[in-house]
């Protein structure tokens, strides 16, 4: 399965170009003799997990210590890495973006799925070892099964914070009943058992708790499970921004602070690229950041004082 032509990739709607982008993922893994599944996306819908919806990338998961080279093989078909920013993350990034000038779409290479606390390796081989066929454009695509997808979806829904809308409690509402009904035979038990051996169970434990499996919190949680849980409550960088700058010391941590509230032009177009040109463009950038980090300063606070985060 060659890659499509860019002149025919500039011609497909976002959704086609979504399908297509995911089978020849696949494929090309398949070339490079390395493990992936697809997540997320036409994959789920498919399953019967979501609604269909347009996607604006095509996800794809892959094995431990091998995403480097996924990528590189991908960089002789057009594929480069988006452009980012630098900001402190609360955990490790898990995912590189890669853009196409010909193609509508972002293809997001995953090299872990946030939530799984579990040893990457074992995550991986689980969600392997138990991986359904399906096709998509035609074409043969793997993916977690149902179950695992269920939690992917979930995780994916609980690292965005509550806020003044109800979106991600009906989006979990809805893969609830979905999910009940794609694993109809004690739908709870069955997922209870995949989110031990993902290391999921404290972080999917509201979704568990929807399917009526009765989650106990955890009474002395890891260094990693307070991290998601500070990740799931704030919006932004906030917080990881103010644990920077906690760490940092002196000199250092004026610069960080600096970085965090005005970071030059270069690097706030990287952080923003949707901004228009000029000053004006600058401007916005700037104000827009002070307006959604002090929106979102005094609830980060409150979280960071609840979590307790040890220093590593």
């Amino acid at each position: 399965m060659s890659a499509p032509h860019p002149a025919s990739a500039q011609l497909l709607s976002t959704r086609d170009a979504v399908d297509l982008a995911s089978a020849w993922l696949c494929h090309r893994a398949r070339v490079a003799g390395i493990r992936a599944l697809l997540v997320k996306g036409p994959v789920a819908a498919h399953l019967g997990l979501r609604r269909e919806r347009v996607s604006a990338d095509a996800d794809i998961l892959v094995e431990p210590g091998r995403v480097a080279e996924f990528v590189d093989a991908l960089a002789p078909f057009g594929w480069h890495e988006r452009p980012q920013g630098t900001v402190p993350q609360l955990v490790e990034a898990h995912s590189v973006s890669l853009i196409n000038d010909d193609w509508p779409i972002d293809l997001d290479v995953h090299a872990f799925w946030p939530g799984f606390l579990a040893d990457s390796g074992q995550v991986f081989d689980t969600l392997w070892n138990s991986r359904i066929h399906s096709t998509l454009a035609g074409a043969e695509v793997t993916a977690p099964s149902a179950e695992s997808m269920a939690l992917i979806l979930a995780l994916h829904s609980l690292r965005r914070p509550l806020g003044r809308d109800s979106s991600r409690v009906d989006d979990l509402a809805a893969l609830s009943a979905a999910t009940r009904r794609v694993v109809p035979v004690a739908t709870g038990e069955t997922l209870l058992r995949r989110a031990r051996e993902l290391g999921a169970t404290q972080t999917a434990a509201p979704f568990l708790r929807m399917l009526g499996v009765a989650v106990a919190a955890d009474p002395a949680p890891s260094r990693e499970l307070q991290l998601w849980r500070l990740k799931a409550e704030t919006r932004g960088n906030v917080s990881a921004w103010l644990m920077e700058a906690r760490r940092a010391r002196g000199i250092e941590r004026v610069r960080v602070v600096q970085r965090a509230v005005l970071p030059g032009s270069a690097e706030l177009r990287r952080l923003h690229p949707d901004l228009p040109p000029g000053i004006r463009g600058l401007v916005l950038g700037w104000t827009g950041r002070w307006r959604s980090g002090l929106g979102e300063l005094p609830r980060t606070v409150r979280a960071l004082r609840s979590a307790r985060v040890e220093r590593p």
